[in-house]
């Protein structure tokens, strides 16, 4: 009897066992670089010979599992580089796009668009392993480990080769819910070079680097107990911070040449506006000859200003931190009235340009052929003005009506644009204008 009752035992504890092994098998955790990935099930797969496949079929592939919705631009524009891709490494990796919306949703956008990458449909497995708020967002799994959470832009040709021919990879980890205090100095004042002690508190002005965790943003905290007043900036690129603080103290509306359209990320001044007289543009202005996000790390400054709360008015703030930037980063930005060659577009016929065919507004502007669609012609000066490196373009066409045009030229070839408007019967006329350039120099 006692003999049965250990046998009871030892099979109840082992049962519990396996139940709670299975337990963590099954229970989605959220898994990070490094962490080894359970076999999941992942099901209602659309466009696949299978409509549910295990996780654990792609051990000896590359797993790209891409999080996507129709409603997201950047996951649409890239769903035929994801196809290429496929195509490209065939059997050596599985691109797997994953979407929350439902199975008719993701099957219609599909066969409209003529894609025939599977995807999965209503996920609600793979987004609770691989949390995450903003997409695209892709997962890179090789030999069942998770070696890579990125964004989009790394999904290509040269990451997935170094990947499949064993090379070490070092990626910024995009990590949706890291959790920044915005209510804490970004500075640990034991640390500052320059302390200056006053009545109230330790008072300094500092730029650091790239803040991990933090989003973009310009505040001031005032400490009402210590009397104290705390401006910061963080995560901005120097030309976006200038910008910003410039937009607080002149309005777009108040420069009289300012440029129609073409607003790009520049705090509201259009790019064609912008003149930098500085040894290396690239620490300024992003290209894409890098990867975004590892730019954003390596330029991205964040500001901060303790000083004693006197009820300073919020434009004198913005025009201190302002000369702050000026005197940390030995640059000087500001407003200047120049003189300088502009292109102004007008029509050289009589005749009426291409009407618009139907009612929707379509622009194809990343493409060989820019496809614009019942646009405006103003709408034209915007992308012109939207390329920093471009003369400042004005519309002195006086034309009304919405067009269709077909322009086989990239934005920033002045004489390609020229020769493919001059078909539609327009034309840019080279002329000097004194217009407001925002100036960025090194001292």
């Amino acid at each position: 009897m006692q003999s049965s009752l250990k046998l009871i035992l030892i099979f109840t504890h082992l049962s519990i066992c396996a139940f709670s092994q299975q337990k963590n098998i099954h229970s989605p955790v959220n898994l990070k670089v490094g962490d080894l990935v359970p076999e999941i099930l992942v099901t209602k797969i659309i466009n696949n010979n299978k409509s549910s496949v295990k996780t654990s079929e792609f051990k000896n592939q590359l797993l790209l599992i891409d999080f996507w919705a129709t409603t997201c631009g950047a996951c649409v524009e890239a769903l035929p580089k994801m196809d290429s891709l496929q195509r490209k490494f065939g059997h050596l990796i599985k691109i797997l796009p994953v979407n929350y919306e439902s199975v008719s949703v993701v099957t219609k956008f599909l066969n409209k668009k003529g894609y025939a990458l599977p995807s999965v449909a209503e996920d609600k497995t793979l987004s609770r392993w691989f949390r995450h708020r903003t997409l695209p967002h892709e997962v890179w799994i090789y030999k069942n480990r998770v070696i890579g959470i990125t964004d989009g832009q790394y999904v290509d040709s040269k990451n997935i080769q170094r990947i499949l021919n064993g090379e070490t990879i070092d990626w910024p980890v995009k990590d949706d819910y890291l959790i920044y205090d915005y209510s804490k100095p970004i500075l640990n004042k034991a640390r500052q070079e320059t302390e200056l002690k006053s009545s109230h508190a330790l008072t300094y002005t500092a730029v650091t680097g790239y803040q991990t965790g933090a989003t973009p943003k310009i505040a001031v905290v005032i400490d009402s107990i210590n009397k104290t007043r705390r401006n910061y900036i963080l995560n901005y690129s120097i030309l976006r911070a200038y910008q910003a603080l410039w937009s607080e103290l002149i309005h777009i509306d108040q420069i009289p040449s300012s440029l129609s359209g073409g607003a790009g990320n520049f705090g509201g001044i259009t790019p064609t506006q912008l003149k930098l007289e500085v040894k290396k543009p690239d620490l300024y202005i992003y290209n894409d000859k890098n990867y975004r996000e590892e730019w954003n790390r390596k330029n991205f400054i964040s500001y901060e200003c303790l000083s004693a709360d006197i009820n300073l008015e919020k434009k004198k703030q913005y025009q201190q931190m302002i000369k702050d930037l000026d005197r940390l980063l030995n640059l000087q930005g500001r407003w200047e009235k120049r003189k300088i060659k502009c292109l102004s577009l007008v029509k050289t016929t009589l005749t009426d340009l291409p009407k618009p065919l139907n009612e929707q507004t379509e622009f194809i502007v990343d493409q060989p052929v820019k496809k614009l669609r019942n646009f405006s012609l103003t709408n034209l000066v915007y992308w012109m003005n939207s390329i920093f490196g471009n003369p400042p373009v004005f519309d002195n066409t006086n034309y009304q009506n919405m067009v269709d045009l077909d322009l086989k030229a990239s934005w920033n070839d002045i004489p390609s644009i020229k020769r493919e408007l001059q078909r539609y019967g327009l034309d840019f006329k080279e002329e000097e204008k004194e217009i407001d350039l925002f100036i960025l120099s090194e001292k």
